[in-house]
């Protein structure tokens, strides 16, 4: 008697942590896959950064996950006035200790003049405990990138 292939179950849907941006959740299927990195990537001026804070914000406001917000190329005044001429004041949050900007602008740059190899490129955030923080974000590393981690 023949044997009959059995199909392997299906995989397990991966757990989401939403957005909170309109339509974003919709097309990804409930957002970006939690505890896995997610590159976001686009020319300059597309709108990574502005993704970037508003997914943090979000996730504090509606979520009550704190983030945290790491640059490499802007520092902590100017996003902070571009985000909140956009609604996105990151300064509340930030008092409530529910955000964290970190500036690694004046690193990446210092090294850049040195010429060092990989400047910026190879740092990462690990949390320590994930009822701290539940949410990172790095922006800059290149120029048309941004990772979600």
């Amino acid at each position: 008697m023949a044997k009959t292939a059995t199909r392997p179950a299906l995989v397990q849907a991966v757990p989401k942590s939403p957005t909170g941006i309109q339509g974003l959740d919709e097309i990804t299927g409930g957002g970006l896959p939690r505890g896995r990195p997610t590159l976001i990537c686009g020319g300059p001026g597309c709108g990574k950064t502005i993704l970037a804070m508003e997914f943090l914000i979000n996730g504090a406001r509606e979520f009550n996950e704190p983030g945290v917000f790491v640059s490499f190329e802007e520092t902590i005044d100017d996003l902070t006035q571009n985000f909140a001429s956009l609604g996105l004041d990151p300064r509340p949050l930030a008092a409530r200790k529910k955000l964290l900007i970190l500036d690694f602008s004046r690193y990446v740059h210092w090294c850049c003049r040195v010429k060092a190899n990989n400047c910026g490129s190879r740092m990462w955030i690990r949390p320590a405990s994930s009822a701290i923080v539940q949410r990172c974000w790095g922006t800059g590393v290149s120029k048309t990138c941004a990772t979600w981690w």
